[in-house]
């Protein structure tokens, strides 16, 4: 496990803390939770744009017919 300091402001850090409490879970669980979440729809925006890529490479320029 790797860790990581992040900088944010009081009112955010006030406003997780809250959450953490009505959840009983860590600062840390939660942060990680939401961090993986993230990853997860930018790998889904990735792939989508490496997909939009490879499309355009496989039609014709200009032609609305698959080569």
């Amino acid at each position: 496990m790797k860790n990581i300091s992040i900088n944010i402001e009081d009112k955010i850090y006030e406003e997780i803390q809250d959450v953490c409490k009505e959840l009983n879970e860590t600062i840390e669980d939660f942060v990680a939770a939401a961090l993986s979440n993230h990853l997860e729809e930018r790998m889904k925006l990735a792939d989508s744009k490496k997909t939009d890529e490879i499309l355009e490479k496989v039609q014709g320029e200009g032609e609305d017919e698959w080569i």
